[in-house]
């Protein structure tokens, strides 16, 4: 999200505001200003405008003036709508400059490109064929010096053969010399071991035996020795000559021969592959003249097919391009719509609410109404506030209508140093009543607003809940609850009032019920009587009082019984004020309200609300009797600092309803 408010050239603040602004319900110009209060008002003004004028901020203008100015922060659907119009716009713009540019591309491609000028393709291929000329001719010269090495090959094969059988030959004869010396020198050994042998036996004088000993041994050695030499020589000859034979199968004249079959077949494979060399090196000289001629006779035709060719793709690419370019398009029609739709919808229905009913979020939109009523009303604002420094500034009073008067409810007492300097000016009327979390406002009679401070809440655009409205019927309703606070408010002669001595106390403190009981039609009816009296009278102005507690719904059925009904710890009037009784209205308002309370309040708050409401009586029907009652059940409850019991309630509300048939 940020990545695309920076796209939108908006600055830090102005992205600050609109992140907290957006989910929120639309805010007044001093609640925004309220996210960002480090900013001076020429900063903030130029921050605002940044919103507004990408309308991610729209603003809802008021029909009538009392209605303050609200501005509501939306998702960035105008800047994407925007974004994408412009690329609508621009589409055939976009379209001419892409096509142009591939145009203006392809076309160098054509002109300048090594791989498609015809001239440079000539002479890179008259260039290439010089070269392989060149390598041919040292290729041919290659192939013979090759084929030489071949010839060479063969002739000292040749004469290896030739060798081999010569030395074969100078082997046998040397063997058959060796193997003689060898047998002879065998001989000789035999001879001297014989001879050896009688020396070594006629040594030992063996006499008469020797001769037989001498004998026995002549006998072997000719006999054994002759045979064992004998075969020795048979054998040594055997050997031999397997050997002999071995060697020559091994190289007799048919493997000779094919072995000279083999070297000729290698010297053959050397001419063939020399034969087949200087043909392909032939046929590719043929080759390269050819292309040359076809280069060169073809020329101009190829430079028109080319351009043909170059044409052709530039017509098929603008197609494609220009279908692409209107699908895309029209991908973002139903996003498109719906986010009109969206705009159109939403606004239309946030317009329309602001200018009858709106929420009331915040005290900064409070104190901004506040201010705007006092230059925009012309005749009466009842202003209801806890405190009123939190809220307004003395100021702000500057410069009033005189025309216009102003009543003013805090919690300050009269003594207050600014409550002084207020009542100074002409324009205001004060009055003080305590008071923690309401706030309320009336201007003349087109303009309500009532309020309640939400004490948990620390997000400082959402500790408030009310409503405001300039709905006459609603004001009709709505009127009565501020004019009475106003009335139940304490002004500034009330103290000197209560110093009057206190009337003493009747000793029987149960009042007795009134003879006759003025029957009244069901609650339902009467709450609906009374909004027609509101509606069809000028009620005298009254400034706000706290709001009471939601009272619970009560069916009634008629009944003659004298004693008060009690329903789910509810007590139903009977007693209402007559038509166009204004002043009674107030006062039944006031008892009404004090009324649903009882169940929640103590004795002493019981005592200090029913002061007030005697104020009010003692301000709109003067003294009386029933006023003396009235305090006597102040008194009498003023030091109860617990709950109400059941039989206080049942005697508070049967003595209310006495007061009520003598007042009305």
């Amino acid at each position: 999200m940020d990545e695309f408010l920076k796209q939108l050239q908006l600055s830090e603040e102005a992205i600050k505001i609109y992140r907290n602004c957006l989910g929120n319900p639309p805010l007044t110009y001093y609640e925004i200003y309220s996210l960002v209060p480090h900013l001076s008002p020429e900063d903030f003004n130029n921050t605002l405008k940044e919103l507004t004028e990408t309308d991610l901020l729209i603003q809802l203008v008021p029909q009538k003036p009392e209605i303050l100015l609200y501005y509501l922060a939306i998702p960035p659907f105008t800047p994407i709508l925007n974004y994408y119009s412009n690329i609508h716009t621009n589409l055939a713009n976009i379209q001419d400059a892409v096509m142009g540019l591939f145009s203006n591309s392809l076309n160098q491609i054509f002109k300048e490109s090594n791989h498609l000028e015809l001239d440079s393709l000539h002479q890179n291929f008259e260039e290439v064929k010089k070269d392989r000329m060149e390598d041919s001719l040292i290729q041919k010269q290659d192939a013979k010096e090759i084929l030489k090495e071949f010839e060479t090959v063969q002739s000292k094969l040749k004469k290896n053969v030739y060798n081999f059988k010569l030395e074969q030959s100078h082997l046998n004869d040397k063997i058959i010399e060796i193997t003689q010396s060898q047998f002879s020198d065998l001989i000789g050994n035999f001879s001297r071991i014989k001879t050896k042998l009688i020396n070594n036996i006629k040594e030992l004088e063996l006499k008469k035996k020797e001769t037989v000993v001498l004998e026995v041994i002549e006998n072997i050695f000719k006999d054994e020795i002759r045979k064992l030499l004998e075969d020795f020589v048979l054998t040594t000859d055997n050997l031999i000559e397997i050997e002999y034979k071995n060697f020559e199968e091994s190289i007799n004249k048919e493997k000779i021969e094919q072995l000279n079959y083999l070297i000729d077949k290698v010297i053959q494979s050397g001419n063939d592959f020399n034969l087949i060399f200087l043909t392909a090196l032939s046929n590719m000289e043929k080759d390269f003249n050819h292309i040359l001629k076809i280069i060169k006779d073809d020329k101009e035709k190829l430079l028109k097919n080319l351009k043909k060719l170059e044409g052709l793709i530039l017509k098929n690419v603008t197609d494609i391009l220009k279908d692409s370019m209107n699908q895309v398009s029209g991908l973002s029609k139903p996003i498109e719509n719906i986010m009109n739709q969206f705009l159109e919808l939403n606004l239309t229905s946030y317009k329309e609410g602001m200018d009858q009913i709106w929420t009331v979020s915040s005290t900064f939109s409070l104190s901004e109404a506040i201010i705007n009523l006092l230059s925009k009303s012309k005749k009466e604002i009842i202003i209801v506030i806890p405190k009123i420094e939190d809220y307004l500034k003395l100021d702000q009073f500057q410069n009033l209508p005189e025309t216009l008067k102003i009543k003013l409810v805090s919690s300050e007492p009269h003594t207050n140093s600014l409550v002084k300097s207020l009542k100074e000016i002409n324009n205001i009327e004060f009055r003080t009543l305590k008071n923690e979390n309401i706030i309320a406002v009336k201007a003349d009679e087109n303009y309500i607003s009532i309020n309640v401070l939400n004490m948990d809440s620390k997000d400082t655009l959402n500790n408030v809940i009310g409503i405001g409205t300039n709905f006459q019927p609603l004001n009709r309703i709505l009127s009565p609850i501020i004019e009475t606070t106003w009335s139940a408010a304490e002004p500034d002669f009330a103290p000197a009032i209560r110093k009057t001595a206190p009337i003493p106390t009747p000793i029987d403190k149960k009042i007795a019920p009134p003879e006759k009981i003025i029957s009244t039609p069901p609650i339902k009816q009467q709450i609906k009587s009374e909004i027609q009296q509101i509606t069809t009278e000028q009620a005298p102005p009254i400034t706000q009082q706290t709001i009471p507690p939601k009272e619970k719904s009560i069916s009634l059925e008629d009944t003659k019984s004298d004693i008060p009904v009690q329903i789910s710890g509810s007590f139903v009037s009977k007693f209402s004020p007559k038509a166009g009784d204004s002043a009674g209205m107030l006062i039944n308002t006031s008892f009404n309200m004090l009324i649903s309370k009882l169940d929640t309040i103590t004795g002493e708050e019981f005592s200090k609300e029913l002061q007030t409401i005697s104020d009010l009586i003692l301000e709109k029907k003067g003294f009386s009797v029933t006023l003396h009652q009235v305090r006597s059940i102040i008194n009498k409850y003023k030091e109860l600092d617990s709950r109400l019991t059941n039989e206080n309630k049942n005697e508070i509300f049967e003595s209310i309803e006495s007061w009520k048939q003598r007042l009305f």
